[in-house]
């Protein structure tokens, strides 16, 4: 970039290529600061600074009142314009200047955007004015315009300026306004009662009227609590709002705490009250989401309009909704890739086609609603750049009225079927319910400890979704009801504390609450302790009743017979000990997933039980159990295809499914990223190929026709969708210990928001002394049972003074040692195994030393034998002596005999010898002439090889033959002995010896 910015003009790309500008084209850059900028770079560049106030809003006001001219007449704009800039200029300036300086805003925004928001309400409000009904009356339509301006204007600056803050600053800006309206009294006056924001304006009345009084009546269905929306004072304004954005093509951010009910009102919204023509769209971020898939994700729901122009299919608008906007990580120069993506669409309208490189992508008919929480704790600030292009809307904490009348509605329709007596309760069950969350939320922080210490309003909801498992055939009297809201409290609440203090803490909490808010003594309520519900009791029963289990001996040997009958249907069997503590860690896990989206969060050390007490939760509750098996090779290809199997099998084949997933198999951050997903929409992005939706689609049709929906590909994919999150339940077991888990908690939060945490605390006395007592039962022979509980209470005497030490380790140093019940297991083991070793070296010492013994007594027989054997040959000894000196003297003889021979022998063998040397020499001499022969030998051989039947012939037919082949004739006939012909030789009468003739025939 810096060559670009020199002299020379050439840009030099890392490819090695250099495009040269031209001397007219220049670069101007428009940058929010200067943090990631080289002072090489700034030197460069002519520098201009924008202050933020210098150009103020006047230009947006007037620039968009004179553009309203395009759409309204001519009459009801010459009462729009002088009306509109007197309301401007009194209230916009003042309170854009009190919101700067008083008020604390969720998301920061700017002025300019602010005056824009309130622009697009009004703009919202007004178009009813810009298309009036060809049948309505002129003088009425401008009656109505005219006294609807400044209520429409009021409206808008409350939605707008004074919707970016919490509670807290709706209160000042509503003083505030109240104020500034006394100065300039407006045509139509609030009420005095409550907010500014609990109003609306009724045109056709011309009055405020609260937002309750034009709520439409409320019956609740006979569905799960968990799709149960109950209309409120803020779900019924927000749901407005949305309404009344949406339906004019206006971008909408809600932001707010989680559990505030942005992503369920949103999500209503665009899925059930939207125009047949408007499409929705939903899906999340995480910490792990990136621009490409984003872009992905998005491209793949379009289609072409044409060259160049993408967009929904023909006739259709879609609506994305993108939860946890700011979750995404930044990257090196502080920017969010997947909202930079989105903020191009905003500003350029579309994006760049990553298969077509160069080719710009123009997106149309598509408009965005987003909600974030504010940022903090693993969420970010999105740039003003991109939140300029929304209205805001903040989603403030409810108050205690809201949330009265959310879970009144809902328990007290439930227990429509219950005496009168326990139906007195609901109001009481609620107000105890909300001050325990108020509470715990204020008194229990989280710290890097206890980071998982985050309460939301869907804790609440778990305790109310507990006690509507009440039956009535158990529930008879009002303590029952109570006693089951203490145990679901419990559940929530106290189970995913870390320490006794703050366990012992929340108990005198619900005790308080019981006594004062329940009017009921906790000794009338809760008989014995601890409080354990379940619906596993009765194996096959048909419904399963959740009740409360009373009976522990009973529960345990339920418990252990459930253990065996898993043992006896799978190869690999699990040898637990069912002590009070595991049986207690099995029910909560049994309650979390007999619940619908009901998923576990188990937090322990290694070896406290997570993954085989949740297996046997599962066999108990009959599901399906599914988990992967990481391997060498595993990646993220095969971690896909687990995942499509365990949708399917809850989507398509209705299978209530339990997935079960260890931290140690995590074996990359985006695995978390797609737990995340089906955590939060029971969906991950992009997972599908046109195959699998085809099969899904075709799956789901028959039973979109039994429900009676219409089957488009969209609402059988959502039926899908709905199937999934029904049936489908995650066990997460993960490790609290290290930085990796608080990250991974900030990273991703729907593991704390969407799942019930269960704490498994280090084992108690009598959970050790029972592991003890079974692994040494396992030992036959160890002596009597003073000795077997003398060596139980060792093992537990050694592991609790070593877990004391590391405390007193970590107090003294600040240093941590952790003892976990894999170390206690780990000793048993350790134990069992030199038992084992040190037995079998005992027994081979006594072995040996048998054998030893054994040994001895026979060779003492054995010398006894010998010695009378020896006395019995004593006489055969005295002649065998005798016969031996006879021997020795005939030997001393002999020997005199045997030098002389020896003589003889050395005489005879000089002479052998020397006989020796001369036979070797002559050999050597022979092997010199055989060497000397052999290559002759050899050359005949091969002369004789090359001989040919005509060669013989040839010289048989010789008549006068030359002396060489005489001499050859003569000589193979005395090796075949063939015998010659005598014939007169040169002297006459001397015969002579003629080979020729013979050996020729």
């Amino acid at each position: 970039m810096n060559t670009l910015l020199d002299d020379n003009k050439k840009l030099c790309l890392s490819s090695g290529e250099i495009i040269k500008m031209n001397s007219t084209q220049t670069m101007m850059f428009e940058v929010e600061n200067l943090a990631y900028a080289s002072p090489a770079t700034v030197s460069r560049c002519g520098m201009i600074y924008m202050e933020p106030t210098a150009l103020g809003i006047s230009p947006l006001i007037k620039s968009w009142v004179e553009r309203q001219q395009q759409t309204l007449s001519s009459a009801l704009y010459s009462l729009f314009k002088p009306a509109m800039i007197s309301l401007f200029d009194h209230y916009m300036e003042p309170a854009l200047e009190f919101n700067r300086k008083c008020v604390k805003e969720t998301i920061p925004t700017t002025n300019g955007n602010l005056s824009q928001s309130l622009m697009r309400i009004l703009f919202c409000l007004m178009t009813p004015f810009s298309n009036p009904n060809p049948d309505a009356i002129p003088t009425e339509i401008n009656a109505n315009f005219s006294k609807s301006i400044e209520p429409y204007f009021l409206f808008s600056l409350i939605w707008s300026v004074g919707a970016t803050s919490d509670l807290d600053g709706r209160k000042k800006f509503d003083v505030w306004l109240r104020e500034r309206m006394s100065l300039k009294s407006p045509d139509i006056i609030f009420p005095s009662e409550g907010l500014i924001y609990d109003y609306v304006f009724d045109l056709e009345n011309k009055q405020w009227v609260n937002w309750m009084a034009v709520a439409p009546e409320f019956q609740i269905q006979k569905t799960g609590s968990s799709d149960v929306i109950v209309p409120t004072l803020d779900t019924i304004r927000n749901t407005y709002l949305l309404h009344l954005l949406l339906h004019n093509n206006c971008h909408v951010l809600c932001s707010g705490p989680t559990g505030t009910g942005k992503s369920v009102t949103i999500q209503e919204k665009i899925l059930k009250g939207m125009d047949p023509t408007i499409t929705p769209l939903v899906f999340s971020f995480s910490a792990r989401t990136g621009a490409n898939q984003t872009q992905d994700l998005i491209d793949s729901k379009l289609e072409k309009r044409r060259k160049g122009v993408f967009g929904p299919p023909l006739g259709k608008r879609f609506v994305l909704m993108v939860d946890d906007l700011n979750m995404p990580q930044l990257d090196i120069c502080g920017a969010q890739p997947p909202i930079e993506l989105l903020r191009q669409w905003m500003d350029c309208g579309g994006w760049y086609d990553r298969k077509n490189v160069g080719k710009f992508m123009e997106i149309v008919d598509i408009m965005f609603v987003c909600a974030m929480g504010p940022p903090g704790g693993g969420r970010n600030p999105v740039t003003q750049r991109f939140t300029r292009h929304f209205n805001i809307l903040s989603f403030v904490e409810m108050e205690n009225e809201s949330l009265m009348r959310i879970f009144t509605t809902i328990l007290g329709s439930f227990l429509q079927r219950f005496s009168q007596e326990i139906q007195k309760k609901t109001n009481q069950i609620i107000q105890a319910s909300i001050l325990i969350y108020n509470t715990i939320r204020a008194e229990l922080l989280p710290t890097p400890a206890k980071s998982h210490y985050t309460f939301n309003l869907r804790d609440l909801s778990k305790v109310v979704q507990g006690v509507l498992s009440a039956d009535i055939k158990t529930v008879i009297v009002e303590s029952d009801v109570v006693r089951l809201w203490v145990h679901e409290c419990q559940r929530v609440f106290q189970d995913r504390l870390v320490d006794q203090h703050d366990k012992g803490w929340f108990g005198e909490l619900m005790k308080t609450t019981v006594v004062k808010t329940l009017g009921m003594n906790w000794n009338d309520v809760v008989h014995t302790e601890p409080l354990l519900y379940g619906d596993y009791m009765i194996p096959g029963a048909d419904p399963k009743i959740y009740a409360e289990i009373k009976d522990v001996r009973k529960l345990v040997k339920s418990t252990e017979e459930y253990l065996d009958d898993f043992n006896s249907t799978t190869t690999s069997q699990m040898k637990l000990v069912m002590f009070l503590d595991a049986i207690e860690h099995v029910s909560r896990i049994c309650r979390i997933i007999r619940q619908p989206q009901g998923h576990a969060l188990l937090l322990g050390v290694g070896g406290s039980g997570r993954q085989s007490l949740s297996k046997l939760a599962t066999f108990m509750e009959e599901y399906e159990l599914y988990q992967i098996e990481v391997s060498k090779n595993y990646g993220a290809n095969e971690w896909k295809e687990d995942l499509k199997k365990v949708l399917f099998w809850s989507g398509i084949d209705a299978k209530p499914t339990v997935f079960l997933y260890c931290d140690t198999q995590i074996i990359s951050e985006s695995c978390l990223e797609d737990v995340n997903n089906i955590l939060n929409s029971g969906d991950v992005p992009n997972i599908y190929t046109a195959e699998e939706l085809d099969r899904i689609n075709n799956a789901m049709r028959t039973v979109a026709t039994d429900l009676s929906i219409t089957p488009t590909r969209e609402n059988l994919f959502s039926l899908y969708i709905s199937r999934v999150r029904q049936n489908l339940h995650l066990i997460i077991c993960m490790s609290p210990i290290g930085e990796a888990f608080r990250n991974r908690l900030r990273m991703f939060p729907s593991l704390i928001n969407c799942c019930t945490v269960d704490w498994f605390s280090t084992w108690p006395e009598e959970a050790l002394r029972s592991v003890a007592a079974n692994a040494v039962s396992e030992i036959s022979d160890l002596g009597s049972e003073q000795v077997i509980d003398g060596i139980v209470d060792l093992c537990v005497v050694m592991h609790e003074s070593v877990r004391a030490k590391c405390l007193q380790y970590k107090s003294e140093l600040n240093r941590n040692n952790y003892v976990t019940p894999k170390s206690y297991l780990e000793l048993l083991g350790l134990y069992k195994r030199l038992l084992d070793k040190k037995r079998s070296e005992f027994l081979a010492s006594r072995k040996r030393t048998a054998t030893g013994l054994e040994k001895l007594l026979s060779s003492t027989k054995e010398v006894e034998i010998l010695q009378e054997e020896l006395e019995a040959m004593q006489p055969m000894l005295l002649q065998t002596s005798q016969e031996t000196e006879y021997a020795m003297k005939k030997i001393a003889v002999d020997k005199v005999k045997a030098e002389e021979i020896k003589e003889i022998v050395v005489k005879e063998e000089l002479q052998a010898s020397k006989k020796a040397d001369e036979t070797k020499a002559i050999a050597e001499d022979a092997k010199r002439d055989l060497d000397e022969a052999l290559p002759a030998l050899d050359a005949a051989v091969e002369s004789l090889n090359s001989l040919s039947k005509n060669d013989v012939i040839e010289v048989r037919s010789m008549q006068r033959p030359p002396e060489g082949v005489k001499l050859v004739i003569e000589a193979v006939c005395i090796m075949k002995g063939i015998k010659p012909k005598k014939i007169d030789g040169d002297k006459p009468g001397k015969k002579i010896d003629d080979y020729w003739e013979p050996g020729r025939g």
